[in-house]
């Protein structure tokens, strides 16, 4: 391992001063990446439907299934008779991209909207579109949608698939039937319907008003996916697919190692290497305590389960447990022979485990303070320690490039993970306990199954070191802090890149959610602390 002064924080090489890495600042607080178009196509040649019968020349894209029930999202005008604002489902089918036909079960117009839900039954096996908000997407950025065009009027053959790229050069406010992105392309019949696309390969509208009588166009004309009620009922949306930087939070003199959310969420705990844990009100971002007593640099903070009680992590090689209502020491927790890097509470609170560079993890009872199990194995410093959410099985990331995973009751070591080329840096658990995260040194994040302890895919995108992890607590997002100042975000379902957050302007090194998955905060080497507002 090539020795850097990021390692020189991470593994605590003692050194007069910490060296800094020369800042990066950023410009856009929030970027979304850009996948290949031929990529998009494939995934829109999966989702896209025609919709086609007695009367339907359109385009629709399945949004959801529940059980052997698909739910399709199409423009109202596809599938309403001319001159009249009711529907027929005996005149329509839906065209899957197999060529399978679907009698359609039922047709529902959202009202306000020139949009309908229509849903059909099938055993098959067929993708459904991720949704993402609009808002994301700014003027000029380039978009694609799907369909099916009308063939010319004395042309029988079946109605033929077509991918589009475009871009988005306005919105209108508040246009009587949704239509509010506009983009430059020249329209086409047929596809009315269809799924636009952002640069992710997310649907974020429907593409329309083609075929509306009496219509004059200009470019084309799409609804933004968010107007439509109770989305997130009706299709599966990529949550945090839109971010905000809502503050930042000011007062540490060095930088900040850890953070950690009180279990209601109203406050967040630092460490910092000042010495100090400061504590914050989450609504105000206003510091309403500091914690002092560490003699050496604070690495690790965590909360108890019942909230009552925060625990660190330090250089000076020992645990301390604080009372969050005083702000004051109650209990230190001495035995290792070297820093404390990590600290993590059982979900019951009653056990408090702890991995230090001396390469150990110990095990303590948190009533008495006394160690209760000392976990060897390790060949090298441990970095981080994870409680699965049931307690039964603690998870631990070294330096010699391994995760461990142990059983509390009896401390004995159940399986070693490895598959990294580097340092693992940091570990967490899936909230239902079946998938466990790791980032590393090697630049990438892993995710395993915790059963059979085998690699499930291995995320790639940060340019550097991966220094924090963490999962929502529905298990569908996964945020990943980085050497390269970054963070990033990840949709757990598909494996791919949501966002990335910029903003810090050196190393982020630890990253948490709120307990209502809506909040993300950041710590970083250049001393503050970013909260993150998702929707």
């Amino acid at each position: 391992m090539k020795f850097t002064p990021e390692l020189a924080v991470i593994l605590g090489a003692t050194t007069a001063a910490v060296v800094y890495l020369q800042p990066v600042l950023a410009v856009n607080p929030v970027t979304i990446p850009r996948v290949p178009a031929a990529e998009i196509n494939n995934i829109a040649r999966q989702i896209t439907v025609n919709i086609g019968g007695l009367d339907g020349v359109g385009s629709g894209v399945m949004i959801n299934r529940q059980g052997n029930v698909y739910t399709v999202l199409t423009a109202f005008h596809v599938v309403k008779k001319p001159g009249d604002n009711q529907v027929i489902t005996g005149d329509y089918e839906i065209i899957t991209g197999d060529g399978e036909s679907h009698e359609i079960d039922k047709i529902e117009r959202l009202r306000g909207l020139d949009l309908a839900i229509i849903t059909f039954t099938s055993t098959k096996e067929y993708r459904v579109a991720a949704v993402a908000d609009s808002r994301t997407v700014n003027n000029g950025s380039p978009l694609y949608y799907a369909g099916f065009p009308a063939n010319a009027s004395k042309n029988t053959n079946p109605r033929q698939y077509k991918f589009t790229e475009d871009q988005l050069t306005s919105r209108s406010q508040g246009e009587k039937q949704g239509y509010d992105l506009i983009m430059s392309g020249k329209p086409q019949k047929g596809v009315s319907g269809g799924p636009i696309f952002d640069q992710r390969g997310f649907v974020i509208g429907i593409y329309g008003k083609s075929e509306l009588d009496s219509t004059k166009i200009q470019g084309v004309q799409g609804i933004p996916i968010e107007k439509i009620p109770d989305l997130s009922r009706r299709a599966r949306v990529v949550p945090w697919s839109s971010s905000t930087l809502v503050n930042t939070l000011t007062g540490h003199s060095s930088l900040v190692r850890s953070v950690a959310f009180s279990p209601d969420g109203q406050t967040l705990a630092s460490g910092s290497y000042d010495n100090t844990i400061k504590l914050w009100d989450v609504a105000t971002g206003k510091s309403i305590a500091t914690l002092t007593g560490h003699s050496y640099l604070v690495n690790s903070v965590a909360f108890s389960p019942d909230g009552k009680t925060l625990a660190s992590g330090s250089g000076d090689d020992t645990i301390k447990l604080w009372d969050v209502a005083t702000g004051k020491s109650i209990a230190t927790l001495t035995g290792h022979s070297e820093w404390v890097n990590s600290v993590a509470f059982s979900p019951d609170g009653k056990t408090l485990a702890s991995g230090s560079l001396d390469n150990t993890i110990k095990l303590w009872d948190v009533a008495t303070g006394k160690s209760i199990a000392t976990l060897t194995g390790h060949s090298s410093r441990v970095i981080s320690v994870a409680f699965s959410p049931d307690g039964k099985t603690l998870a631990s990331g070294s330096f010699d490039n391994t995760i461990k995973l142990w059983d509390v009751p009896t401390g004995k070591s159940i399986a070693t993970l490895t598959g990294h080329s580097d340092g693992v840096s940091s570990v967490a658990f899936s909230p239902d306990g079946k998938t466990l995260a790791s980032g590393s040194f090697d630049n990438t994040i892993k995710l395993w199954d915790v059963a059979t302890g085998r690699e499930i895919a291995t995320l790639t995108g940060h340019s550097t070191l991966v220094i924090s992890v963490a999962f929502s607590p529905d298990g569908k997002t996964l945020a990943f802090g980085s050497h390269d100042n970054t963070i990033k975000l990840w949709d757990v379902a598909t494996g791919k890149s949501i966002a990335t957050l910029t903003g810090h302007s050196e190393s982020v090194y630890s990253v948490a959610f709120s307990p209502d998955g809506k909040t993300l905060v950041s710590g970083s080497g250049d001393g503050t602390i970013k909260i993150w507002r998702g929707r």
